[in-house]
């Protein structure tokens, strides 16, 4: 009678092995993580084929049709920080140089340049094939550098074997979705 008003839901996660999105490989981590993390694009649900914003206000092709220019808009961590490009290109080297299975997203990714603190630019491999998908995944929600990098995050190139912050990730989250994992 007390939980009149609350919603249970029962589901099996137990394919769940890691709740780092630059580790994540599973069916159901998704889930949980989305709740968590914003990425710069999404999909509206139903529509899976036609992005929408979601940390970036706004993209468009850089003059020289090599990179998207993403502006950000102004969102905030749920440690109340702002999200900045540099968050955004960290958070994108790390899921690269982490090298785990999520990273195959983002081949077409050459590098991520920062334009200014609201500004990035997504250079791709080829300019033609697609990009915006994969960077709606979850694997690339963004996560707060500074809170990351104190867990023992790292983006840096050898981040395959010197990142140390999965362990931490599984049990928090350091993102700027409407919730927060705290165990």
């Amino acid at each position: 009678q007390a939980r009149r008003n609350t919603l249970v839901l029962g589901i099996d996660i137990s394919d769940t092995i890691s709740l780092d999105p630059a580790r994540m490989a599973q069916y159901t981590p998704p889930m949980t993580l989305n709740a968590a993390y914003s990425a710069l694009v999404a999909f509206d649900a139903g529509n899976y084929v036609d992005v929408v914003p979601a940390l970036a206000e706004s993209w468009a092709p850089t003059p020289d049709g090599k990179a998207l220019r993403f502006k950000l808009r102004d969102a905030k961590f749920s440690s109340g920080s702002p999200v900045t490009a540099d968050d955004v290109k960290w958070s994108l080297d790390r899921v690269k140089h982490v090298k785990s299975q999520p990273a195959l997203y983002n081949v077409n990714i050459d590098r991520v340049e920062v334009v200014d603190p609201r500004t990035v630019d997504i250079v791709m491999v080829e300019p033609r094939e697609p990009v915006l998908g994969a960077l709606a995944s979850t694997t690339n929600g963004i996560l707060e550098r500074k809170v990351v990098e104190s867990h023992g995050g790292t983006a840096a190139a050898d981040a395959s074997t010197t990142d140390k912050a999965t362990d931490w990730l599984d049990n928090n989250s350091a993102g700027a979705g409407p919730y927060r994992l705290v165990g």
